[in-house]
């Protein structure tokens, strides 16, 4: 009896230890890694497509290009994406728009990539923008443009905080902190004729409407500008107080040349996308001091991390 018993209170314990022994076994023939998943772990994850590292466009796209290195520097100094490094493409398509959905092309089906990188500026945008749909690949577009956003696209989208056409909206508030008498009353608009003029001359005509300025000049002018002293001159000439040089670096910085040498000194300058690099300065030294413009970022704001940006 003592026997019987003693082995019906040991049972359960016995169910619990076999129960205990199955499931660690379970635990210890997981599947193992063949060489191959565990070589594909270590394959770089693929993101590319291309910049203006070259032409009338470059001088702003390098900075993009030292963004795009620096961030997958940094996510691959934390162990990559999903335990992978990351492994930049990175083409020049020579501020050519064609070469650019070419390359954008190239990229997805020969190079085979994983993620797409965006493209710049605008122009480029435009053109890559339908191949990255085409493909169904995600991009974030570098140009900011309404247009392009307004095509019913499902896989583009803006990194951006702001469209060309609100690129002109902190000038305008600044000018609405001014006493009626202190704000400009005509405006010249000097615009490089393409899609990111357009975009950002619509936030400089919405201005000049709102707070009464008559625009006298409205000239556009085709990249790149060999010389902006008859843009600049007609602007003067005007009577102009405030003067939009709606822009790229190179243009911008031959405006700015011009306005000192023919000692046009109206209120305020706004200029569109140039002024925003540090070689800005370089270039023009005091001359390109008190200029205005749009950008969401620049290298002289007292923000966390700027610093490494530089």
């Amino acid at each position: 009896m003592k026997k019987e018993k003693m082995e019906k209170m040991m049972a359960p314990f016995l169910a619990i230890l076999v129960f205990a022994a199955v499931f660690s076994g379970c635990i210890s023939e997981k599947p193992q890694e063949t060489p191959k998943e565990t070589e594909e772990k270590k394959e770089p994850i693929l993101i590319g497509g291309s910049l203006p590292l070259t032409g009338k466009f470059a001088d702003t796209a390098l900075w993009i290009k030292r963004g795009y290195e620096y961030w997958a520097e940094e996510i691959n100094a934390k162990g990559g994406l999903l335990g992978r490094p990351v492994k930049l493409i990175i083409y020049d398509d020579e501020s050519d728009k064609t070469k650019a959905a070419n390359y954008l092309e190239k990229v997805i089906t020969m190079d085979k990539v994983d993620l797409l990188l965006g493209g710049y500026p605008g122009t480029a945008c435009t053109a890559q923008m339908p191949i990255a749909e085409k493909y169904k690949m995600a991009y974030n577009s570098m140009g900011g443009h309404m247009p392009s956003f307004e095509q019913g696209y499902k896989y583009c989208f803006g990194g951006p905080p702001l469209m060309g056409q609100w690129w002109a909206e902190g000038f305008w508030g600044f000018i609405g902190t001014l006493p009626a008498d202190q704000r400009p009353e005509k405006a010249a608009i000097l615009t490089m004729n393409n899609v990111i003029g357009e975009a950002c001359r619509e936030s400089i005509v919405n201005g000049c409407e709102k707070y009464g300025v008559e625009i006298v000049v409205d000239d556009r002018y085709d990249l790149p500008l060999a010389d902006a002293t008859s843009l600049v001159s007609k602007a003067k000439e005007s009577g102009a107080d405030v003067l939009f040089a709606n822009g790229f670096f190179g243009d911008g910085v031959l405006t700015i040349r011009a306005c000192k040498s023919l000692d046009y000194n109206p209120k305020a300058i706004f200029q569109s996308v140039g002024c925003i690099i540090p070689e800005w300065i370089s270039e023009l030294g005091e001359a390109g001091n008190y200029v205005f413009s749009g950008t969401a970022m620049h290298n002289k704001l007292p923000f966390e991390g700027i610093d490494k940006l530089n």
